[in-house]
């Protein structure tokens, strides 16, 4: 399905994006980490490592097997009585670690090559070069665009009457309550985009959620509701019902919602507010 995005004063015709966010980089880095760690390990387990190898021989009649303790000494290896266990799987472990880490060591040379050849976001840099980017569609933006592309998607979001206190964000917007301002200047600070009472339906019912965030990597949108009351009975009994709404459809913490609270007494912390953004919206 198409959508209409307006960027400055041009229109651009999207479609859904025809290919996910370049995730191999990290991917990659992720692993070599993995690969490196395990290197280190099995090293140091290896130096520990008794002497020599483990050979293994079926016994025809019995089909049992015979255990024996190779060295350069000893090629055909010394007997290993089964009271000895300890020292017939401590060679097998040094075998088997001789093994992984041949292996880690290839599987991490190849990855550093691909790391060193390989050129991310090359895709999104296409339209980005084009002189007239705006006569064509592109299979995917790169993440400012897509951010800006997002924000200026038209809402109609809840009035303040008149009368009602508010308190202003730095860039001009209204919300309802210091805590709620925090949670925004927290989100603009960081260049996370967000609307400010959203409507969305659940079903049948439309709500306006406090905030709808972006997380501009993912593409995913994130609810954030913030619950500022919670020690009015009524309030938390209302809060309950809504979240139990959000459930049933589709909505689960720290997937796809954020939820705060406070208190009179334990308002929210900036700090905590931080960190959920850190967590889920980067």
């Amino acid at each position: 399905m198409k959508r209409i995005f307006k960027v400055k004063k041009n229109e651009i015709l999207i479609p859904q994006e025809l290919i996910s966010k370049d995730k191999i980089p990290a991917q990659v880095k992720s692993r070599m980490e993995e690969l490196t760690c395990l290197i280190n390990e099995k090293v140091a387990a290896l130096r520990n490592a008794p002497e020599g190898r483990l050979r293994i021989s079926m016994q025809r009649k019995s089909q049992k097997p015979h255990y024996y303790h190779v060295t350069d000494e000893n090629t055909n290896g010394t007997y290993i009585p089964m009271e000895n266990m300890e020292l017939i799987k401590a060679l097998a472990q040094k075998g088997y670690d001789q093994k992984v880490l041949k292996v880690a060591k290839m599987q991490l040379a190849i990855l550093d090559d691909f790391n060193r050849r390989y050129q991310s976001n090359v895709i999104e840099g296409v339209w980005n070069g084009l002189f007239r980017g705006d006569l064509v569609i592109p299979a995917i933006l790169d993440d400012e665009l897509y951010a800006r592309c997002w924000s200026s998607i038209p809402f109609d979001g809840l009035t303040l009457d008149e009368g009602t206190p508010f308190f202003k964000t730095s860039d001009g917007r209204c919300v309802r309550s210091k805590s709620e301002l925090i949670i925004a200047e927290t989100l603009i600070r960081m260049n996370i985009p967000f609307r400010y009472e959203c409507p969305k339906m659940l079903g049948s019912v439309r709500v306006h959620p406090d905030f709808i965030c972006l997380n501009v990597r993912t593409r995913k949108e994130i609810v954030w509701e913030h619950f500022g009351m919670m020690d009015n009975p009524d309030y938390a009994v209302g809060m309950v019902k809504k979240m139990d709404s959000y459930q049933k459809h589709g909505f689960t913490i720290g997937v796809n919602f954020i939820c705060t609270m406070e208190t009179s007494k334990s308002p929210i912390k900036p700090e905590m507010v931080k960190l959920y953004v850190e967590k889920f919206l980067l």
